[in-house]
């Protein structure tokens, strides 16, 4: 009898064994399902190269603070954050480019991981504009988030702080790596030695010549009735001054005469360019045509018109630059497009050139 009762004892723990066996092989399989079942992307049907930048889309209020940019290079996507309204900048970015939305980092809630996107900064210095470039290879959906921050000093509060009026000296002709240096009296925002360019090839002004009394305008002002015929090139000619010419090999003299060109659409051969190279000026020129609307925003230099009020000595144009800082107010944002499966209003889209 004992013998019996222990055999029946192995035949039941040997049933249990094939039971558990049984239940551990299956379980990954029903827990897989699970979670590919959770993971359910509503998948994007629609292509763009570019889409809006929404922040605050929390409570489904969400604006347009700017966009997201798409264009191929060669074998590299150039993503590009653009921030269009005034009063924000970025401070955060994180970027994800996928085969497939499953590919995109999840939580178990299947919202966006966006510390493990394979893009971004987590400090910047409240830009306007920021791009990355990323290997076409990696896919065509993109998750693009950022963290907006108001702008508590913007340009136009650069703008509204420049004096009337200031007093000018030059402090020598050609300048430091500029046509002229002059030295802006005392008590302003403008005021000490700046780096200056010539605005009218006709009139004339040297150094040693009297200090005179300069008003101050910039591109954003109305400057209707002042001897300045060339409005409509006064953009192109704030490009070139924010591209920083000198480092990319260019001489002073190069840049003043695509400003010349520009001004009095011929090819000036004045005697202070020193060594410049017809070729390399017309680079400059040639590659500011296309900016003829630039204006200069958050981090970028403004060009500010000092115009003599005796007609005779030549106007200049000297830049400052636009320093914003940011506010208090903070916000989430993504690029427009699909949604992610969780409670998140996080959202991807995907990438296709413009037909």
């Amino acid at each position: 009898m004992k013998i019996r009762l222990t055999n029946y004892s192995n035949l039941i723990f040997g049933l249990f064994m094939l039971f558990a066996m049984f239940s551990c092989q299956v379980e990954p399989l029903n827990s897989e399902k699970k979670s590919q079942n959770a993971l359910s992307f509503v998948v994007c049907n629609t292509t763009s190269s570019q889409v809006d930048l929404i922040a605050g889309n929390g409570n489904g209020n969400g604006y347009v603070v700017g966009n997201v940019t798409v264009e191929t290079i060669d074998s590299n996507y150039k993503i590009t954050y653009n921030i269009t309204n005034e009063f924000y900048c970025i401070t955060e970015t994180h970027l994800s480019v996928v085969n497939s939305p499953y590919d995109f980092p999840v939580n178990g809630g299947s919202n966006p991981k966006i510390g493990n996107f394979e893009y971004g900064d987590d400090d910047l210095d409240c830009e306007k504009s920021i791009s990355y470039l990323v290997p076409i290879s990696k896919g065509s959906y993109i998750a693009a988030h950022a963290k907006v921050n108001c702008i508590s000093q913007s340009p136009e509060d650069v703008i509204s702080k420049l004096p009337g009026t200031v007093q000018v000296c030059v402090e020598a002709k050609p300048g430091t790596d500029s046509y002229f240096d002059l030295n802006i009296s005392e008590g302003t925002t403008i005021s000490g030695i700046s780096g200056a360019w010539c605005l009218d090839y006709d009139t004339h002004l040297n150094y040693g010549d009297d200090c005179f009394d300069a008003d101050v305008y910039t591109i954003f002002d109305d400057l209707t009735g002042l001897p300045l015929d060339y409005e409509e090139t006064l953009g192109a000619i704030n490009w070139i001054l924010n591209q920083d010419f000198i480092s990319q090999g260019y001489t002073m003299g190069e840049i003043q005469f695509a400003i010349w060109k520009f001004i009095e659409d011929e090819e000036i051969d004045g005697p202070y360019l020193g060594e410049y190279t017809l070729a390399k000026a017309l680079e400059i020129y040639k590659a500011a045509l296309s900016h003829l609307d630039f204006e200069p925003g958050c981090g970028d230099l403004l060009g500010v018109i000092l115009m003599p009020q005796i007609p005779s000595i030549q106007p200049t144009i000297i830049t400052i630059p636009i320093d914003c800082y940011e506010g208090e107010c903070s916000e989430t944002a993504w690029g427009d497009g699909c949604g992610f499966p969780g409670n998140s209003w996080a959202t991807y889209f995907q990438y296709g050139a413009p037909e």
